[in-house]
């Protein structure tokens, strides 16, 4: 196999080889596999400097077809529900989404850092993307095992879907869900911008269903988990 780095990739053969995304795609394919992979990007996070995502271009010897796709590291995607044992709201996240041009209502969400748990990942993008305080604890559980491929025919990313349940007495429910109508949230220096909202469990399904882009985990993580 011959791996091309593209011009402007900061990254070098080395680099892009040992990295774990690479490394993991080239376990799954045939080692008598021939061809060309061609490295269009390489997306590399400024808080651990590692590649968490990759552009490749890929041309199989033989086939005059190349094609292309996205590595990335795996995500999760929390189901957020706020509660004081009577009452129970969904706490969604709008985020502006470049690849449609348009602000997208979603679970919170996130990429799960090199050597980070998946409940390590979902703990911590719920405390970034809510704003949550540290003195307040919640619980987490898996919808399900399995991650699940959300557009395997252009990226291989997979995302695991888990709840996470805020108890809180009652007191303090009203005060959150007034703090969370609106809240800017996100962490700056990664330029995530996010808003807040919350809603009704019996009301979240219409309101994801309504959106003018819904979102498909979204969609699934709430059937599966009220």
């Amino acid at each position: 196999m011959e791996l091309v780095i593209g011009p402007g990739v900061k990254a070098t053969e080395k680099k892009v080889r040992s990295s774990l995304l690479f490394a993991d795609w080239m376990k799954r394919r045939d080692s008598n596999w021939k061809g060309t992979v061609t490295v269009n990007v390489a997306d590399i996070w400024k808080t651990d400097r590692k590649i968490h995502a990759l552009y490749l271009t890929v041309e199989e010897k033989g086939d005059p077809w190349p094609v292309q796709f996205i590595l990335r590291t795996e995500t999760v995607d929390v189901l957020t529900i706020l509660t004081d044992g009577i009452e129970r709201h969904i706490v969604f996240v709008a985020q502006y989404r470049p690849a449609i041009s348009a602000f997208v209502m979603s679970n919170v969400a996130g990429g799960i850092e090199q050597g980070e748990t998946v409940e390590g990942a979902a703990e911590r993008e719920v405390r970034q993307e809510i704003g949550l305080e540290k003195s307040i604890k919640f619980s987490l559980e898996r919808l399900q095992q399995k991650a699940v491929l959300a557009s395997p025919g252009m990226i291989n990313e997979r995302t695991y879907l888990l709840k996470a349940t805020i108890r809180v007495d009652t007191k303090r429910l009203a005060k959150l869900l007034k703090q969370l109508k609106g809240k800017r949230t996100g962490v700056k220096q990664e330029g995530e911008i996010l808003k807040t909202c919350t809603r009704p469990d019996k009301r979240a399904m219409q309101f994801i269903e309504s959106q003018p882009n819904p979102d498909a985990k979204t969609l699934l993580s709430l059937s599966l988990g009220l």
